[in-house]
């Protein structure tokens, strides 16, 4: 419905468009003309406007429960009265106020016009679905309308404006311009949280607290303070582990319990939907990070994770010997990642140990893991969390293995683990390098994650968002895709969306409209044909194979 709306609107454009061609024909032949003395008649429209617009509220709140009815009312008053010789029509636009990549709609009114009215779910589907406004926020909608008069001369446009402020129903978003804490804990004022610099959905602290509750107020775009990061159980106590954080509305959060009063370093990462309140004193400050001892020949820099810059991963040869791991900060490696109990230790091969830190020098004497035998490690640090795993040749995460039937070889099943994976559909109109089946293309081929094989990553440019015809409706679909674990067809095994789709009849679209996870459907049948509707700005894609969970973002 929407769509179709969406289509007669652009109709209307394209005569709106011709007229104003005709108005600036018109005036630049009065600037030719001007010494022939040719008056523009705007004795009226200057001296006399009478267009008016207003809204039936200036505060909507969408409900889902009443979906039908009708929540916005615009009502106007014609333009001056020029006569029988003119002919009066007009234009009515509508966008948010904070713009968007589709721009406004604009919808041709009739001379006898003189209300529009819009249900709650009409404005849920223009802010959410059409503009990509987020579900539970507020947006203010700019709306203008414009007289259009034809008649034997030309005639100065009136115009009229009105704003309403929307609020979408739905998920509250985890989304922040600013964070504050407050709580017994913080004191009578709340303290305003620094974002981190390239990553607004990040947000740190560090300084005093006292034993006492804390919570997050959220202050995002016109929702001032009415939402706050909060625990999903009322009263639990902070530990050194990161605690999974819910957006409620800031009446009815519950907060956390710190026990002691500490000088601690408070972060929220809206994307992971996660808190970490530690002491400061247990944090760890890097610039890099390398692998030392007798296992190693020299030493070696650990890489951080494509899809967690706060995980550092190796997978390498590594000899009998002695591991510790110096850090890098400001150009000096004064500190290592060693045992947390310290002393000399084996690994413990496979499990996420917590770990300390000694003095670079004394190390390799006397604070470091012992590996007993050579073979390919693999070595995965958590900065954030504070905890290290090392994986020997007996216990490495391997790749997920999946059966399918390869039409190109002619095997069935043919079993292979996942070791590479495609993005394709009709976000880049199944444009192909020549590298493969048509439509795949290595700028969209991802990255396995070194410190987990079944963790797919893209980092790079924004991902096209080319807009396409369905082949089975006609209808209009932008920035759709899915993905493949090879590129030899469009028939393999593929994650698709949970989108309703069916072979041969019917491809489904699941907009994406956030950062949160979305879930994956794997296989090689109906899902091939379930597309996900990538947002705006998408450059950073993660791909759980294992864990069937996909996460689209801007970083």
């Amino acid at each position: 419905m929407l769509t179709n709306s969406i289509n007669l609107m652009n109709m209307k454009i394209n005569r709106i468009t011709e007229n104003a061609k005709l108005l600036v024909m018109l005036m630049v032949g009065i600037g030719l003309v001007a010494c022939e003395r040719l008056d523009i008649d705007d004795a009226y429209s200057r001296h006399d406007y009478t267009l008016a617009i207003e809204a039936s509220t200036d505060e909507v709140l969408l409900d889902e429960t009443t979906s039908g009815d009708v929540a916005l009312t615009l009502n106007w008053s014609a333009a001056a009265d020029l006569g029988f010789a003119y002919s009066t029509s007009y234009y009515l636009e509508m966008e948010p106020s904070s713009g968007s990549d589709k721009g406004a709609i604009i919808e041709y009114v009739a001379q006898d016009e003189t209300s529009k009215s819009f249900t709650h779910e009409e404005l849920q589907e223009l802010l959410v679905d059409y503009w990509e406004r987020p579900t539970g926020a507020t947006s203010t909608l700019n709306v203008r309308i414009t007289s259009n008069t034809e008649g034997p001369r030309v005639i100065i446009p009136e115009v009229a404006t009105v704003q309403i402020k929307i609020k979408t129903f739905g998920p509250k978003p985890f989304l922040a311009d600013q964070l504050f804490m407050r709580g017994t804990a913080v004191g009578e004022e709340d303290i305003e949280m620094t974002a981190a610099s390239g990553n607004s959905n990040l947000f740190m602290y560090t300084g005093n607290l006292s034993a006492g509750t804390i919570f997050f107020p959220i202050i995002y775009g016109l929702d001032v303070m009415e939402n706050a990061v909060a625990p999903l159980e009322d009263g639990g106590q902070v530990t050194t582990s990161p605690a999974d954080i819910q957006v409620v509305e800031l009446t009815e959060a519950g907060a956390w319990q710190i026990t002691e009063e500490n000088e601690y370093r408070v972060t929220i990462n809206l994307s992971t939907k996660q808190l970490s309140i530690v002491p400061a004193g247990d944090v760890l400050d890097l610039d890099a990070l390398f692998i030392s001892g007798t296992a190693v020949d020299g030493e070696m820099e650990i890489n951080r994770a494509l899809e967690d810059e706060n995980v550092y991963a190796f997978r390498g040869e590594l000899k009998a010997g002695t591991l510790y791991l110096p850090i890098e900060f400001e150009g000096e490696r004064m500190l290592s990642i060693v045992p947390e109990s310290g002393g000399v230790q084996a690994i413990s091969d496979g499990v996420t140990i917590g770990f300390g830190q000694a003095e670079t020098g004394s190390a390799q004497a006397a604070n470091h893991w012992e590996i007993a035998s050579a073979g390919v490690y693999r070595i995965v640090v958590n900065i954030q969390n504070k905890d290290v795993t090392i994986y020997s040749p007996e216990t490495d995460l391997q790749p997920k293995v999946v059966s399918w039937n390869n039409t190109v070889i002619g095997q069935n099943p043919y079993t292979a683990p996942i070791t590479e994976l495609w993005m394709y559909g009709g976000f880049n109109s199944w444009s192909g390098d020549g590298n493969g089946f048509s439509g795949f293309h290595d700028d969209f081929k991802m990255t396995q994650s070194m410190a987990n094989p079944n963790i797919f990553v893209y980092n790079g440019a924004a991902l096209p968002r080319t807009t396409i015809s369905d082949e089975r409706t006609g209808e209009s679909q932008t920035g759709s895709l899915r993905f493949s674990v090879s590129n030899i067809h469009n028939n393999v095994y593929a994650f698709g969306s949970t989108a309703p789709a069916q072979r041969n009849v019917s491809n489904g679209y699941f907009t994406v409209d956030s950062n949160t996870p979305q879930t994956l459907v794997e296989g090689q049948g109906d899902n091939r044909y379930a597309f996900f509707n990538i947002p705006s700005g998408t450059n950073f894609v993660v791909v759980d194979v294992e864990n069937l969970t996909v996460v689209f973002d801007t970083k």
